[in-house]
């Protein structure tokens, strides 16, 4: 019986440059970032990260999502935004 790995649709909704201009997001441990949208296999950890302006100060953001389930979550501090879909 042969099992098929499972892998995922990462769409990255970067925050609009004047909330965060240096948005970013790479694969742990890799060099290179990741684009907008791209396939993954479960498991893959990510990092997200960068200077997230507020009204009063400049808060360095950085923050890890494991690739293992579908969905859509907050990211960038709730600036931007981080979907999964399974393919």
């Amino acid at each position: 019986m042969s099992q098929t790995a499972t892998t995922y649709r990462v769409s990255l909704t970067r925050p609009s440059r004047s909330k965060c201009p240096n948005a970013w997001a790479k694969i742990e441990g890799a060099d290179g970032w990741l684009a907008d949208q791209t396939i993954l296999p479960h498991g893959t950890e990510i990092i997200l990260g960068g200077s997230i302006r507020r009204a009063t100060r400049i808060e360095q953001y950085r923050a890890a999502a494991t690739i293992d389930e579908a969905g859509s979550w907050p990211a960038w501090a709730g600036t931007g935004r981080l979907t999964i879909e399974a393919v």
